[in-house]
């Protein structure tokens, strides 16, 4: 992101309506506080070097999303709409990987033995971006309560965003990124077994024997050369 921008999204943030006090403002400007201090010790340690600050700001760039969000979004329609204009965005994004999936990859970039498809980006990271915000959304839809779509509806939309999600995982080859999906997966599944007990108990042992049965040699071809290369 360039400078420019990163400073004038810092200067939105200071002058935005403030919201109202939330707990978990507290843990977030503790964590802001420390990794502040921690900056600042990188500035002074590097002669204050543009290097330095350019750091700077990409480290501080998830409290300034956190309290920019905070101050954007005031109520579920703002949080709605935001997320649907995420998903809308992301449109295109999947049409591009499904040409490249069924015809062919757009640009590839050759990494630890494997082809990662990179579509118009720049970066295997676009994709990932994309991805896993898409399934946090869809996980989100899927336990909302009320919601103006049925439970059919939300699951199917959850399958399909499941779906794809390992579907570009096994293109994309990115470390981090399957990771992130692995947490975000486990999340919904402690959401869903607060939430009915019986149902998340039976999801998990369905999971668990999907994993142990299909998942394993795509694990060990997939998986483990990234690990043990990263």
């Amino acid at each position: 992101i360039p400078m420019s921008r990163k400073i004038f999204f810092i200067a939105v943030i200071l002058k935005i309506h403030r919201p109202n006090y939330s707990r978990l403002d507290t843990w977030f400007g503790l964590y802001t506080l420390l990794v502040g201090v921690s900056c600042l010790a990188l500035f002074l340690s590097d002669s204050f070097s543009l290097n330095a600050l350019d750091m700077i700001f990409k480290v501080m760039l998830p409290s300034s999303l956190y309290f920019f969000c905070r101050s954007l979004i005031r109520s579920k329609i703002d949080l709605d709409g935001i997320l649907q204009t995420f998903l809308y965005s992301s449109f295109s994004v999947v049409m591009i990987f499904a040409y490249e999936l069924i015809f062919n990859p757009i640009n590839i970039q050759i990494s630890r033995g494997f082809e990662r498809f990179q579509g118009t980006f720049a970066d295997t990271m676009n994709y990932s971006i994309y991805m896993t915000g898409g399934l946090i959304i869809a996980g989100y839809q899927m336990f909302q309560n009320p919601s103006p779509f049925s439970l059919k509806a939300r699951g199917l939309f959850l399958t399909l965003v499941i779906g794809l999600s390992i579907t570009m995982l096994f293109n994309i080859h990115h470390t981090a990124s399957y990771m992130v999906v692995a947490c975000i997966a486990l999340l919904l599944l402690l959401h869903y077994l607060r939430s009915n007990v019986v149902i998340g108990i039976v999801t998990t042992i369905s999971a668990a024997g999907i994993i142990y049965f299909a998942g394993a040699d795509a694990f060990r071809q997939n998986v483990l050369p990234l690990i043990e290369t990263d």
